[in-house]
């Protein structure tokens, strides 16, 4: 904090202390960075912005509706100081929607949750235990296997946490991943890739993962790799899709490819389907029989029938590369019908609905 935001906090401290407990790093933080453009929606569709998270925690993580509403996690990272959070959003007819933290911790991220057996779990970087949410609150599950972790998938009847532990220069990783239960830890299987897991899916049986930092591809639990630089992979239709682009945004000085999204064929080479002129593809999932595809700086939101058929939702018009560089920022789900797509501008996240 600077000078006159530690004042205002002793401030907030001396009104509050009569009223309830101080909070020492409040949700209003002021922070230096100008919001970037608004999207638009295309073609037929509305926006309707129903939450604008807190400042101190800008960055956007994941989604995942509850029956509740929707679960979002938003972290600091890049900005000093590890500092993730949960929130809840629900009533989300309303405008802005009801949303309460439920978590605040010193986590660098929370990443994408997994549901198994009624509870949610989220991977965690940089924590001790892994975090379970049930019922409207957050309590800590298993021990960490690793500092690293993004993401996790339902394996063999266990809720499962991919984990690195050693990373060596020029961002790779030296290490064998490995897949630990989130419930308590317990080693599942080692990964057959020196690289960081990004992102599960299964295809016909087979569970395939994306990597990079190290070892780059699509491998299945059993080793078996298809060489390419993706970041992101959803299976729909009986076929994969993959997402490439800058892992970690196009001026974070590490690659500086351009997304696209591409249907592999396991046999065979990959057709390139649409290059959304962005940084990176951060987020798939099939939504209401649609493959729908989150792209990143500048970002855009697309959704792709089983036909193919490529149709843009929204874009963020006037915005460039220059604005941030992130390696996440972008989510969808669907709660009720509804869709709703969750960014992150360069001052903090955000979480719209989808309609028309």
């Amino acid at each position: 904090m600077t000078w006159w935001q530690r004042i205002l906090a002793l401030l907030r401290w001396y009104l509050k202390s009569k009223h309830g407990p101080f909070d020492p790093d409040p949700d209003d933080d002021a922070q230096d960075d100008t919001p970037t453009p608004a999207p638009d929606p295309a073609g037929d569709h509305m926006l309707r912005r129903i939450w604008k998270g807190p400042t101190a925690a800008y960055k956007l993580v994941g989604m995942m509706a509850v029956t509740e509403g929707i679960l979002v996690t938003v972290c600091n990272v890049y900005r000093g100081g590890n500092r993730s959070e949960i929130w809840l959003l629900s009533n989300l007819d309303k405008t802005p929607c009801d949303a309460e933290r439920i978590y605040k911790g010193g986590q660098e991220t929370i990443g994408q949750p997994i549901k198994f057996d009624g509870v949610i779990y989220f991977p965690v970087e940089h924590g001790s235990r892994v975090l379970a949410y049930k019922d409207g609150h957050v309590s800590t599950a298993g021990p960490t296997k690793g500092r690293w972790s993004v993401c996790g998938v339902v394996y063999d009847g266990q809720p499962c946490m991919a984990y690195n532990n050693s990373y060596g220069g020029d961002r790779t990783f030296r290490d064998y991943p490995v897949l630990a239960d989130a419930r308590n830890g317990h080693l599942v299987k080692t990964l057959a890739v020196k690289a960081m897991p990004r992102k599960f899916t299964t295809l016909k049986g087979r569970v395939y993962f994306t990597h990079n930092f190290g070892d780059t591809g699509i491998t299945d639990l059993a080793g078996n790799n298809i060489n390419c630089d993706a970041v992101h992979c959803q299976a729909f239709n009986s076929r994969m899709y993959v997402g490439y682009g800058a892992a970690w945004g196009r001026d974070a000085g590490v690659h500086t490819a351009d997304a696209s999204i591409c249907r592999i064929d396991i046999d065979g080479d990959p057709r390139t389907l649409l290059n959304p002129d962005s940084a990176a593809i951060q987020c798939m999932a099939v939504i209401q029989r649609r493959l729908y595809v989150c792209a990143i700086d500048p970002d855009r939101l697309y959704a792709m029938d089983a036909d193919e058929n490529v149709e843009l939702i929204a874009e963020v018009k006037g915005e460039t590369a220059a604005n941030k560089a992130r390696s996440f920022g972008a989510s969808v789900c669907e709660r009720n019908g509804i869709v709703f797509w969750g960014r992150s501008d360069n001052a903090r996240a955000q979480v719209y609905a989808i309609e028309g």
